[in-house]
Order: structure tokens, then sequence, then C-alpha cells
């Protein structure tokens, strides 16, 4: 049958076999259960609201609202029964403003990642240095008092010290300097116990010097205490002790610097933490439907 004219049918069609229509215009058409296949589908309005409108009334995470698929390349974006978005590739947004209220995020997640780790890594390697610390300042202060006295003999021995006289009040100074630097340290240690866990590995490496010093202190004691008579033979071994002296101070510099160091980086990363996560905030605000 050909029809060359306008037909119009009012009722029910009940077809069985193949409908071929070349040029189809719906205006309010309801599928139940049919999957459409075809190679371009292109959706125009001409006003009277929306173009698309896809409603979704069940609930559940088996019923969402729309699943865009790639095929081979799989999901490619899921809205989901209660309207949240997932998006499974790479957002690119070519101008880096969505709507004047998208603030420019450059490489926001790796920089993100990196202050996690780094974070995360202080969290892990510092904390442990509170313990040893406790374990350390007695010694330290046992290494004072045992440093006052050495000083109180050597006092006591003026009139066979002439000759050291000139070395031991250089030595004075820097056993003073090295004092005030110790209790500097016990200050910055004490007020970084959250932050100083890096110390770790290095203080792993201290603990066996300092305990070689506190052995070579007690030996000094020992000696200073039998050669009280003839005083004048400590010459050649201070001679010995005083390279030891300066590469404690060096190392106890290094440590200074080190802490210093630390301070600087944790300072500077909770500065950039600050300014980040705002931005964090912002976007994941603006992920959100």
């Amino acid at each position: 049958m050909t029809l060359e004219k306008d037909l119009h049918i009012k009722g029910d069609i009940t077809l069985e076999g193949l409908f071929i229509i070349n040029n189809l215009i719906y205006n309010n058409t309801t599928v139940n259960n049919e999957i459409i296949v075809s190679t371009q589908l292109d959706i125009s309005n001409q006003g009277f609201g929306s173009a698309l409108k896809v409603s979704q009334f069940g609930d559940g995470d088996n019923n969402p609202v729309a699943l865009f698929d790639t095929g081979l390349e799989g999901h490619a974006l899921l809205i989901d029964s209660i309207g949240d978005v997932t998006i499974y590739k790479e957002l690119i947004v070519s101008s880096r403003s969505l709507n004047g209220t998208f603030t420019i995020i450059d490489d926001l997640g790796t920089l993100t990642q990196t202050h996690t780790s780094q974070i995360s890594s202080n969290d892990a390697d510092l904390l442990a240095l509170q313990g040893r610390s406790d374990v350390e300042e007695p010694k330290t202060s046992a290494l004072e008092s045992l440093a006052q006295s050495h000083a109180s003999q050597i006092s006591a021995n003026d009139d066979d010290l002439l000759a050291l006289q000139g070395r031991l009040d250089t030595e004075e100074q820097k056993t003073s300097a090295l004092e005030s630097l110790t209790q500097s340290h016990t200050s910055q240690i004490s007020s970084n116990d959250d932050d100083l866990l890096a110390l770790q590995g290095r203080l792993d490496s201290e603990e066996p010097k300092t305990s070689a010093l506190e052995s070579l202190t007690q030996s000094h004691s020992s000696q200073i205490s039998a050669n009280d008579e003839d005083i004048l033979a400590l010459q050649g071994r201070l001679d010995a002790e005083e390279p030891k002296t300066s590469a404690l101070e060096t190392l106890t510099q290094s440590h200074t610097s080190q802490i210093s160091e630390n301070d600087d980086k944790i300072l500077a990363l909770q500065s950039r933490l600050d300014l980040e996560e705002p931005k964090t905030s912002l976007g994941n605000t603006h992920s959100k439907p």
C-alpha cells in the first residue's frame, strides 16, 4: 500500500514486522523498555522547557539517573540515584574557569599528594624523638655536672696548670657556649615533639657518640683525680682531646642547622597547607551538582 498524502489515524496501531520511517517527528511519545540503536542522536528544542529531561523514579545503587559509556574504554560519567556525579575519566577544563567561580588550580592533586606524603613522613618519623630525648636529657645534665666538676678540679691546680691557662680559657668559653647551645637544643626538641621524628635515623648514629663521649669524660675524671700531683703530663692528653671537642662542637652546630632547617620546612609546609586547604574545599564544593 502506498500513501502519497497525509494520513491521520485516531486510535491504536499494532504492527508485526519492520516499521521504517525516514523523517520522524515526536510530539509526545512514551517508549517502554525499548533499546534504540542509532548512529547519531541529535536533540533540538525550540523552547517550551528543557531540551532533555531524564527522570529516575527508582532508588538504590542499581538505578542511576544516567550512565555515559565510551564502549571499549568503559564508563565515562555516572549520575547516581541521589544525583551525585562520578567522572571515571580525566576532566579537562580548557578555560580553567566554570561560571566565573572556579579558581585556577594547577597540579593541585599532585601538590596535595606531595604535601600529604611529606606531612605523613614527618608524623611517622619524628614523634619517637620524645622518648629518646627523655633518655638523653639526664645524660646531658650529668655531663654538665661532670664538666663543672672538672672545672673546679682544674681551678684547684692553678700552681701546676699555668702552661695550660691559655688553652683552658679557650676551652671554658667553648664549654659555656656548648652548654647554652645544649639548653637551646633541649628547648627546641621539647617544642618540636610532634614534628621532629625525622631525626630518628641520625639520632641512632649520634647515641653511640654520646655514650663514647660520656665514657671518655669519665675516663678524663679518673685521670684528672689521679694526676693531681703530676698535672703537667696532662698537656699531651689535652692535645689529643681538643680535636674531639672541636668535632663535637662541629657536630652540635650541624644539629643546630638541621633543626633550624626542619623548623623552616615545617613552617613553610604549614603556610602552604593553609593556602591550599581553602582551594581544596572550594574544589570539592564546585564538584557537587
